[in-house]
């Protein structure tokens, strides 16, 4: 997004933690910019078909076989995964880089001709989707186990053209905040990953107010990037969260956030509902 522009931030400590990413980091003025040399990319996958309701399982596990019959395809790489709520019905695993020049996710040769395969074969519905990797992380510390209306949002990881393990980095930057004595939760979305500190209840929001935030619609999409409640007015309790650490700061990557590229304006960080299960599938 052009309005914003990122900024170091002095978590020199932190980033020695984040689990072996030192190997492949460079550091400068207290901040980190990964480097992994040539990474594949973003791991996407084909979701042939999902499915819920009683006797979901037997149905996916059918219609997987199903899929395996389709003149081109390659019978080991289809997989079902069952969820809560649904069970889906998975093919291959592509990686797709992300153009350093526009941020836009570049679509492999390979996905593009299995996906057209599995839906000349009869899953019209067919469609490219981020893997739903299993979870990375101490499960304890999901969000979904926060209890409370609302949790601090401070920090961000997202996949960029050099770097690829969103997931990996929040989570260890959790345990870190953990280790540190902070109650910090994390949250695997489909493009972000958050990490969240301490739970409050509704008292805690004061005023709200809302602004819209205008992003090119093909562009890797942030949580903060698009229109939203900003939470602008918080309780005393709230406040003194925000003055421990850098939490009065959203970190993008471990980098301060300047709106309208202005240098001397940082994005703060933001009280967000706690919605439990809300992604889950």
């Amino acid at each position: 997004m052009k309005a914003m522009r990122h900024e170091r931030t002095g978590f020199g400590v932190v980033m020695a933690v984040l689990l072996g990413l030192t190997a492949g980091c460079e550091h400068g003025g207290g901040g980190l910019s990964w480097g992994f040399g040539r990474p594949k990319g973003e791991p996407w996958t084909i979701l042939c078909v999902a499915i819920s309701g009683p006797g979901r399982i037997a149905e996916s596990e059918s219609l997987a076989a199903d899929v395996r019959k389709i003149q081109g395809v390659r019978s080991q790489d289809v997989k079902v995964q069952h969820g809560r709520n649904s069970s889906q019905v998975l093919y291959g695993t592509y990686h797709r880089r992300i153009d350093p020049g526009t941020g836009k996710l570049l679509i492999p040769e390979q996905l593009r001709a299995d996906l057209h395969t599995i839906q000349l074969g009869g899953f019209l519905g067919a469609e490219a989707i981020a893997s739903p990797e299993t979870d990375v992380g101490n499960p304890a510390w999901r969000l979904e186990n926060a209890r409370g209306a609302y949790t601090l949002l401070v920090a961000t990881f997202e996949n960029t053209a050099d770097f690829y393990d969103r997931k990996t980095a929040a989570a260890e930057y959790t345990r870190e905040l953990r280790r540190r004595g902070h109650e910090a939760y994390y949250h695997h979305g489909s493009v972000v990953s958050e990490v969240m500190v301490g739970t409050f209840g509704p008292e805690a929001l004061l005023e709200q107010q809302t602004q819209r935030v205008q992003r090119d619609p093909d562009s890797q999409a942030s949580r903060y990037a698009v229109e939203r409640t900003v939470m602008s007015s918080y309780s005393a309790e709230v406040r003194r969260v925000q003055a421990k650490e850098n939490f009065a700061y959203l970190l993008r990557n471990l980098k301060r956030v300047t709106v309208h590229g202005d240098s001397k304006k940082f994005l703060g960080s933001q009280l967000v509902p706690i919605q439990t299960g809300s992604e889950a599938w």
